[in-house]
């Protein structure tokens, strides 16, 4: 169903997103 692909595609942003900030702020916090 495109609503299941869809709604896949937005938890694999979400994740990604939650990712790269979490990412981010650990090199903050070594860096600082």
């Amino acid at each position: 169903n495109p609503l299941y692909l869809g709604v896949i595609f937005v938890a694999f942003l979400l994740g990604k997103a939650l990712w790269v900030q979490l990412d981010i702020s650990g090199e903050f916090r070594n860096g600082a």
